[in-house]
């Protein structure tokens, strides 16, 4: 699917079989997003490197949520959404 971040039509992933929610490093470089610091760092397991966050506001249609990401290279979407954001929105509900 497609949502806004900024005035920028992006690509998004909904996965509920992923445990973590992250922004691409490209649009991140981009959209020159800031990095946030994380409270309490962690490394993703599958990452050599552990990773900064960034913090932006997304829209899809009407919806409109700011979500805390980890910033990763990935190339598949530049943004995938799991299971942190469908729990801490009830989007199972």
């Amino acid at each position: 699917m497609h949502c806004y971040v900024q005035t920028k039509v992006c690509s998004l992933i909904i996965d509920s079989g992923s445990c973590v929610n992250v922004y691409s490093t490209t649009l991140v470089s981009k959209l020159n997003l800031c990095n946030v610091k994380h409270a309490k760092p962690y490394r993703l397991q599958w990452l050599n490197d552990s990773c900064v966050n960034v913090e932006v506001p997304v829209s899809i249609v009407k919806y409109v949520d700011e979500v805390l990401c980890d910033v990763v290279p990935i190339k598949v979407s530049h943004i995938l959404l799991g299971r942190p954001w469908q729990y801490d929105r009830k989007a199972n509900s």
